[in-house]
């Protein structure tokens, strides 16, 4: 099991957000989401959500982190590219 929260690092709101298949609900621009518990399968995390109506994919690497920070923010809306950091969290459990 990985815990994941969501960064929106735009100035856009994000909604219908979902990665690894889990519903993470929505992300006004610049606030952070509370962790949620995925099931990665590979090193992947597959992640999509929409912006003003438009629907965005991407993928983020997971560095084998069992807690990390997926910090999204969208270079050109239009062409879908996204910047997304995979930070991997001090605070991790145990």
């Amino acid at each position: 099991m990985t815990e994941i929260q969501i960064h929106n690092a735009s100035k856009l709101d994000f909604a219908d957000i979902e990665v690894a298949g889990e519903s993470f609900g929505e992300l006004a621009a610049g606030a952070t989401g509370e962790y949620r518990s995925v099931t990665l399968r590979g090193r992947y995390a597959a992640l999509s959500f929409t912006v003003d109506g438009t629907g965005v994919t991407g993928q983020a690497l997971r560095f084998g982190a069992p807690r990390f920070t997926g910090r999204i923010d969208v270079v050109d809306l239009a062409k879908g590219w996204l910047d997304i950091e995979v930070v991997r969290d001090r605070d991790e459990p145990g």
